[in-house]
Parts: C-alpha cells; sequence; structure tokens
C-alpha cells in the first residue's frame, strides 16, 4: 500500500493501537491516516501512480484528516481570517503521538514544538514549548528552548515527558504537565539525528524503552550515552579507523545491550554496551549507498536497514553464523532478505507496532542530504516459522 505524498516526507509517528498513523514533511502539513482502511481497503493507485512502484504495490492508502505546521505561533490568523498574519509554513521535522492518540507533538524549523489534539478538535492546536533565542541580553546562551529545527521528538514510557533534539546540538527533556525544561543533556557534538531511550526486557516488545540509559546519535558519526536519571553522561562510541564519520540513524536492539548504527560506507555496526566494544560490521552489498535508517525488530533476530537502493531485513542470526555473510559462493543465501517498494530514495523513517505485524517506511532527507522519493509504504508482515 502507498500513501501518496507531494513532497518529501521527514517524519512518522503512530499509536499504541497503530489505528492510525502520522506523516509529516517538506510541505508543512501533518497527514493522519487510517492503517486498516489502507490494508483492507480496494482503493487502487492510478496508471500516473503506479509509476514508479513495484508491481505489488497497488492500493492507495486511506487519508482522514491533514492540518497545516506554522513556524510561529504568534503570528496566527484570527477567527475571522481576515485580520491577523498568517506564519509560514514550516516543514514537519518530527512527530511524537500519545500511546491513546490523545495528542501528538511536531518540531518546526523555528524550534518551537506543538501540541495538537488528535481525538477531539483534530488538528487544534493546545499548546506551543517555545523556541529558545541564540543569545540572551547579556551575550550569553539562552536556558530556553531551541533555536533550530527540532529534528527528533521521544516520549518517555508514561507519555509525562519528552525528549528533543535538535541542529543547534541541543538535547532537551521536557516535562510535559508544567512546558517547562526538566534537564539538559549537554555534549553533541553536531545536529541531532537520533534521541532512544533504553529497552528492557520487559519491555523489549515495545519501541519506547523504560530502561535508564538514553542513546543519542548525530550527524557526525558520535554516539552518546546517557543516564536519563541525572543527565550524566556514561560513554561514546566514536565510527572506527577507516569509517566515514557520519551518521544518520542508530537504535537499540530489543535486548536493550546493543546498539546497531548505519553509517556511509555501507556497513551496519553493532556495539555492545556491556562490554563496551565493537562486536562486528554488517557489510551491505556495495551498490547499496549509504545505510540511511535501522530499526530492530523486537524478536532480536532481524534488523531493518534502508539504504538508497532499497530496505533489507537482515538476519542477524544468519549473519553472525556465515562470517562476514556477503560471500554468496558454495549455494549459500545472504543473511538479509529485500523487501520490495523503496527504490532510489533516502529512507527517512521507519514504524512498526509493538507486535512487528506492521511496518510502515517514508522516503525524505530530514533536511539534510540526499534525495527522497516521497514513498510512505506500509508492510502487513507475515510470520513464517
Amino acid at each position: 500500500v502507498a500513501a501518496l505524498h507531494p513532497a518529501d516526507i521527514y517524519s512518522v509517528t503512530a499509536p499504541t493501537n497503530f489505528r492510525w498513523f502520522l506523516t509529516g514533511g517538506a510541505d508543512g502539513i501533518i497527514r493522519k491516516w487510517d492503517t486498516f482502511a489502507s490494508l483492507n481497503g480496494k482503493t487502487p493507485l492510478t496508471q500516473a501512480q503506479r509509476q514508479g512502484q513495484v508491481d505489488s504495490v497497488t492500493k492507495s492508502g486511506v487519508l482522514l484528516t491533514s492540518w497545516s505546521l506554522h513556524s510561529s505561533s504568534s503570528s496566527s490568523p484570527s477567527a475571522s481570517g481576515s485580520s491577523g498574519k498568517r506564519a509560514p509554513l514550516s516543514p514537519v521535522y518530527s512527530l511524537a503521538c500519545h500511546p491513546e492518540a490523545v495528542w501528538a507533538l511536531a518540531g518546526t524549523g523555528s524550534g518551537d514544538i506543538r501540541l495538537y489534539t488528535l481525538r477531539s478538535d483534530e488538528g487544534l492546536l493546545h499548546a506551543t514549548l517555545p523556541a529558545g533565542t541564540s543569545s540572551s541580553a547579556m551575550g550569553e546562551e539562552s536556558r530556553e528552548g531551541h533555536t533550530g529545527p527540532v529534528s527528533v521528538l521521544t516520549l518517555s514510557v508514561d507519555s509525562s515527558r519528552c525528549f528533543s533534539g535538535s541542529w543547534d546540538k541541543g538535547i532537551l527533556e521536557w516535562d510535559l504537565n508544567t512546558g517547562q525544561i526538566a534537564q539538559r543533556y549537554v555534549g553533541a557534538t553536531s545536529q541531532v539525528a537520533v534521541i532512544q531511550s533504553q529497552p528492557t526486557s520487559e519491555d523489549s516488545m515495545h519501541q519506547d524503552g523504560s530502561g535508564p540509559l538514553l542513546m543519542n546519535a548525530t550527524v557526525d558519526g558520535q554516539v552518546m550515552l546517557w543516564d536519563q536519571r541525572m543527565a550524566h553522561f556514561v560513554g561514546k562510541y566514536t565510527p572506527p579507523d577507516r569509517v566515514p564519520p557520519w551518521l544518520l540513524s542508530a537504535t537499540w536492539g530489543a535486548d536493550g545491550q546493543h546498539i546497531y548504527v548505519g553509517r556511509r560506507n555501507g556497513t551496519v555496526e553493532e556495539w555492545d554496551v556491556r562490554g563496551d566494544r565493537l562486536v562486528r560490521s554488517l557489510r551491505l552489498p556495495l551498490q547499496s549507498g549509504p545505510v540511511h535508517h535501522v530499526h530492530a525488530m523486537p524478536s532480536g533476530r532481524h534488523l531493518l536497514c534502508g539504504s538508497m537502493d532499497n530496505l533489507r531485513l537482515w538476519d542477524l542470526q544468519a549473519d553472525h553464523d556465515d562470517g562476514d555473510g556477503m560471500a554468496l559462493g558454495g549455494g549459500r543465501l545472504p543473511p538479509f532478505r529485500v523487501l520490495p517498494g523503496h527504490h532510489g530514495g533516502v529512507i527517512a523513517g521507519i514504524i512498526r507496532d509493538h507486535e512487528a505485524k506492521y511496518v510502515v517506511s517514508i522516503s525524505g532527507t530530514r533536511g539534510w542530504e540526499g534525495q527522497g522519493n516521497r514513498g510512505c509504504l506500509l508492510y502487513d508482515v507475515q510470520t513464517v516459522l
């Protein structure tokens, strides 16, 4: 199923039941889609819409509603629409959804974070976590919010806190009950690309972890670990020798003891958190290009790897058994399976439900490098024993 968009898609999120999912992108529009109506529906793509799609993608996603994301709340239009100046649209750099789809957060290009309701008064702006300023009147660093695009939004398990990362290298923890900054994580060396809480054995089936460690990754290739109870820095993983200092995606393994990092040279690194060491590097085919997105499946055995050429489901156990996994001689099968759909575009994000029955992937640059193909694909995952 293809959910068609007119522009690059930067962000995607969904509630726990996965009944709906939200997308946002370069056009400044937040769209709400019906997951199951899309998967079970029979609305076909037109002949023109099928251009560039694989043969198995034949149905169109069901769009429920949409609303605009503006870059400044101070210049919102009046109720009549005749007075007041409408603020310009902002690309939707990041999204986060309440587990029960009560509300959603959206990150703007100006540094604001907007809270919209999803059930009643759908798309109504209820609160804004304000942006900061680059400097105060005394020339000191501002103690307010972000000063650049908010590239990452991640909710805590109880949805009372939100972690945000920005192009200004800032990582903030917000108290959503008060709208105030609870903690600051100081030390990121570049634009923040990823923020994830550590999964535990109890919630390994879930995407939002409840462990004490917070992982963030920046586009210069650094992966940092924090004790989120006190915002203390506890560790850092840097690119190994002869590996380009570049990163757009990293993810925790399902057990919360490993971190997987996608690199520009077509490899995915596996780091052991307890042993503080690089375990191995999974090497994709040479023509695949940079690894723009990685996403761990709840089984702990499979890893989704998004490259320029396509999306692969990597069998981590098969790769371990086969050494480097890429020597295909002697009748050995490759340690991954290509998922048909994406081709020739940066994969900006992947989400799934808690049981990994449904997967949504999006294509877009997130305002960084490369080229997206404006694709949003829904996969119905079938378990094969």
